[in-house]
């Protein structure tokens, strides 16, 4: 049944429900006001790829204590 795999797989699906709901946000606050949907880009902005670099760190640095499962699946897949 791959029940550790699944179960490794749950965090990989909530990293991609973070980023769709980035968006959402951001669509969403666009149709309420333009300046508030910038603002708001930009912050989200700077939190995802805050987010996606500390999920990277690890492949550049193995020492790095920030690992997750994502980072531990792409070791073995390099």
């Amino acid at each position: 049944w791959h029940v550790p795999l699944i179960i490794g797989l749950l965090p990989v699906l909530m990293h991609v429900a973070l980023g769709v709901f980035f968006c959402g946000l951001v669509l969403h606050v666009r149709s309420l006001s333009t300046p508030g949907a910038a603002l708001v880009s930009v912050i989200a902005f700077i939190a995802f790829i805050a987010y996606f670099g500390m999920t990277l760190l690890p492949i550049l640095k193995p020492d790095c204590p920030y690992k997750t499962y994502l980072t531990l699946y792409s070791y073995s897949i390099s």
